[in-house]
Order: structure tokens, then sequence, then C-alpha cells
């Protein structure tokens, strides 16, 4: 799970290169949302968590549902 999110970042990251400038905005709208849920996953896979760390996930959590409209089309 780890190494396949790592390379859904990527894969985004190289589509974003690549995009117009009509779709520019919602290929980074669509990164951070994927952005988002990639360090959550890797962050809640810690044996442990601090109080910083718990509002991290919190943020990352948050950021996703924000962000997650853009790929309601697809």
């Amino acid at each position: 799970m780890r190494n396949l999110v790592k390379v859904i970042l990527l894969c985004f990251a190289a589509s974003l290169l690549r995009s117009s400038a009509v779709e520019r905005p919602i290929f980074i709208y669509g990164l951070t949302c994927v952005q988002s849920i990639v360090h959550f996953t890797l962050m809640s896979q810690y044996k442990s968590h601090t109080d910083e760390m718990i509002q991290y996930l919190e943020e990352y959590r948050k950021d996703f549902h924000d962000h997650k409209e853009v790929f309601k089309e697809y």
C-alpha cells in the first residue's frame, strides 16, 4: 500500500506537467486531493501517534474531503 500511494502521487504530478492552461487548475485541485490521502495513509501506518501527528492526520483528512469533488465527474 505504501508503494502504491507513492506511485499514484508521482503519476499525478507527471500528468500535471503536460496539462494545458485550462486543465492545470483542475489537476492541481486533484493533486491536492491525492497528496492529502497519500500523506494520511503513510502517516497512519506509524505504530504510535502524538497529538501533533493526530492534528496532521485530521488536516489531511479534511483536505481530502474538501477536494474530492474533482473526481466525481470521472
